[in-house]
């Protein structure tokens, strides 16, 4: 029987991306269309913690070549980085949302183009 990252069964993943999604979901401004948001950064988190948990207890090399999970676990950790980034959870991502507030965001982006249409 396997466990972590390499688990067939995933429940213990399943169980803490979910955790994870659902206190993402708690926070004031992410709404109910940001659930697949939600649930995709908790799966990675849970793949991460995995993968980091592998690591640790069966180290970086085997035979001396760097095991494959150690060559995926950056992926992994940019893939979070965007989500995040999307969510408004890093410091780029939060610059960004409040840019989109503060100009109004794309409904107000829509509106001056339809009032202006020549550009001015």
């Amino acid at each position: 029987m396997k466990s972590g990252v390499y688990s067939r069964s995933g429940r213990l993943l399943s169980s803490r991306g979910a955790e994870i999604a659902d206190v993402i979901m708690s926070v004031p401004y992410v709404r109910e269309p940001d659930e697949f948001a939600a649930a995709e950064v908790g799966r990675l988190v849970a793949l991460i913690e995995a993968m980091d948990d592998e690591i640790e207890k069966s180290g970086l090399t085997r035979r001396g070549d760097v095991r494959s999970i150690v060559k995926l676990r950056p992926q992994a950790s940019r893939r979070l980085e965007e989500w995040l980034d999307r969510l408004g959870f890093t410091p780029r991502g939060r610059a960004d949302l409040v840019s989109t507030i503060a100009c109004g965001g794309l409904a107000a982006e829509i509106a001056r183009r339809r009032a202006h249409p020549d550009g001015n």
